[in-house]
């Protein structure tokens, strides 16, 4: 993540599925909807927090609502679905918003597929970014 100027976790130890652990300057965890933490196998969104000051990015340019909306006490909330396992390893599992970035803007997921969908030979398609 550029928000984070650099990786939060990292699967050093080669764990199957798992995005890792959070490395030594950073804080990462699961929450719920009320920014709680999660107990293992809870699936929640994926927060990071500075271990270290600096590593994470003071805000977004000129746009003080995503800022608000990203980074609350502290945290930046991801927009990543996830858990965690008793060990402490993080599983992404998929995006908050049913969307994708495309050279600068949000492209609804539904959009694309209900294109493709259209198309005569196809019978169901899913967008995963």
């Amino acid at each position: 993540m550029t928000e984070t100027s650099s990786f939060s976790v990292i699967n050093v130890d080669g764990k199957l599925g798992s995005i890792g652990k959070a490395v030594d300057y950073f804080k990462v965890e699961v929450v719920d909807e009320n920014g709680r933490r999660l107990t293992a196998g809870q699936i929640g969104e994926i927060r990071v927090a500075e271990g270290e000051a600096g590593t994470l990015t003071a805000g977004y340019f000129r746009n003080e609502d995503k800022t608000a909306e990203t980074i609350r006490d502290g945290w930046l909330y991801t927009g990543d679905l996830g858990r965690e396992d008793e060990d402490g390893y993080l599983f992404f599992l998929a995006r908050k918003k049913d969307s994708l970035r495309r050279r600068g803007k949000n492209v609804s997921a539904w959009e694309v597929e209900n294109v493709v969908n259209s198309h005569p030979d196809v019978e169901e398609s899913a967008l995963l970014a």
